[in-house]
């Protein structure tokens, strides 16, 4: 557990700087996150930048492009169920600022 805690200090103290380690372990997770190739919906696989892009479109269009029916509410519910009290609202209903979102 020592070791594990000395290496966790060594990482944080060693990525935080613009050093070769810092550079290495971007490179690992480039390679990591680098999708080279993808499937399209015939079952061929695109290497290509722009058929990559299109294949992606059109893989995200139908999916959000797709309706699926839905069951009406229950009024009962939404009048009569549990509810939140106002003071349990008013954080996640506050207005955020530029500065806040940065």
């Amino acid at each position: 557990m020592f070791y594990a805690q000395k290496l966790k200090c060594n990482f944080f103290k060693e990525s935080d700087r613009g050093t070769s380690f810092f550079h290495a372990l971007m490179n690992q997770r480039h390679k990591k996150n680098f999708i080279s190739a993808v499937r399209d919906t015939s079952g061929s696989l695109t290497t290509s930048t722009d058929e990559f892009g299109e294949v992606l479109v059109q893989y995200f269009q139908q999916l959000l492009g797709t309706s699926y029916d839905t069951q009406p509410l229950d009024e009962s519910v939404v009048c009569c169920g549990p509810r939140l009290e106002e003071a349990t609202n008013v954080p996640p209903l506050a207005v955020v600022s530029n500065d806040e979102s940065k």
